[in-house]
């Protein structure tokens, strides 16, 4: 397996390996928790890094959710977090066109001579708080 996935006896967690054994960075940095992509747990921290991540998309999710964690199709399931987050979804909301209305009989009369129908505002404008 690409991963090298080994058991941590201490935490009782998988971590994954990798070639940065000697790298001068914390042990965590070094060797992530490793996740599966179908849990509870999993979705639940994902949902709080999207939330760290200010609602970026799901890959900047997916590499808050890295910095940690090493979650098994990370993008997928930051990508599932992010189409269920309803700040996001009013981001992405598509405005609506307005539908005009029919015009008023007295401006499709044929042959009505131009001013024929006139009005005048008596009022002016009104300031409404």
């Amino acid at each position: 397996m690409k991963l090298d996935p080994f058991f941590d006896d201490d935490e009782q967690v998988y971590r994954v390996g990798g070639r940065l054994g000697r790298a001068s960075l914390s042990y965590d940095i070094r060797h992530p928790y490793l996740l599966p992509k179908r849990s509870h747990i999993t979705m639940l921290l994902v949902r709080e890094n999207h939330r760290h991540a200010l609602d970026g998309g799901h890959l900047r999710t997916a590499a808050e959710v890295r910095k940690q964690y090493w979650v098994i199709g990370d993008v997928n399931v930051s990508r599932r977090v992010v189409h269920d987050c309803i700040i996001c979804k009013r981001q992405r909301g598509k405005a609506v066109n307005q539908k005009m209305a029919d015009l008023p009989e007295f401006r499709i009369k044929p042959c009505s001579p131009p001013f024929q129908t006139t009005m005048v505002d008596y009022i002016g404008p009104l300031n409404v708080k």
